[in-house]
């Protein structure tokens, strides 16, 4: 999937479509085998979180809530995992064998930008929506950057954001329309859920298309200086503020009592903690 040669200019949305879809025909049996490699193990998880909830007579016991930590915590690992594969799925030309090794190899190193990515946008949304949906776009290339390059943590989003200055506006505009797509297939009565679910390495891929892209445009980027580091990592503490603010002021007023009047409730958390995707 390398491309050669110097490009003046992002393609546009007709060969981005066009090329996305080719890739995805053609690798459509690898992502439909990843699929299955962590959808299979969640949907274990929650059958059996679900049974054990209903074996036991109060929602609140201890076993139970170590139950619901535990394969929550299995279950977004999992679902990372996933994540990760798809994002070596798309932007190589390994099999199914190399591609869960090196998710397995690597995937601690992802959860890592993740996290930064989920502080910046959250922060960034509850700043007035704008500033979230600006880092969203700076650091959407972060995970091909680490898969596909030398820069790790920190360094990754800082390389993204690098490949995006100065040409934000085009990158959002065919992020946004491939995002659309997305957002109207999840409305399709009856099968939404499942044309999200398969869409989901068509965006994959889409993005990462724009990412070779920019690579092209800017060619090779220096590492980050410490200067430019500390100021990034200032940035992301005060992020970690917000989205820490944020999360104590949802949760204060979760009425446990209410909880621990109810039966099955843990089956039904368990469920809506494990997602299929992140």
């Amino acid at each position: 999937m390398e491309s050669t040669g110097k490009a003046a200019a992002l393609s546009g949305f007709g060969t981005l479509f066009r090329r996305a879809w080719e890739i995805y025909r053609a690798r459509f049996n690898i992502f439909s085998l990843i699929f299955m490699l962590y959808l299979l193990p969640i949907l274990l998880i929650s059958t059996l979180g679900f049974s054990v909830a209903k074996m036991l007579p109060h929602p609140l016991n201890p076993f139970v809530i170590a139950w619901i930590a535990a394969g929550a915590l299995m279950g977004v690992l999992i679902s990372m995992w996933g994540q990760v594969a798809f994002v070596y799925a798309v932007s190589g030309t390994e099999g199914i064998k190399e591609i869960a090794k090196t998710a397995s190899e690597k995937l601690f190193r992802f959860v890592w930008v993740y996290i930064l990515f989920g502080v910046a946008t959250v922060a960034g949304l509850v700043l007035f929506i704008i500033p979230g949906v600006v880092a969203m776009v700076w650091f959407s290339f972060s995970f091909f950057v680490l898969a596909r390059g030398n820069a790790r943590g920190l360094n990754a989003l800082i390389e993204s954001r690098r490949h995006v200055k100065g040409l934000w506006w085009e990158v959002f505009a065919r992020l946004f329309a491939v995002w659309s797509i997305s957002f109207l297939l999840s409305f399709v009565p009856f099968v939404g859920s499942a044309l999200s679910i398969f869409f989901m390495p068509y965006m994959m891929i889409f993005t990462f298309l724009i990412y070779e892209d920019l690579k092209k445009i800017k060619g090779e980027l220096p590492a980050p200086t410490a200067a430019e580091r500390k100021k990034w990592i200032l940035v992301f503490l005060v992020g970690l503020t917000i989205a820490s603010a944020v999360a104590v002021h949802t949760f204060k007023g979760f009425d446990f009592k209410t909880l621990s009047k109810l039966r099955g409730e843990p089956a039904k958390i368990l469920n809506s903690t494990l997602p299929g995707s992140i």
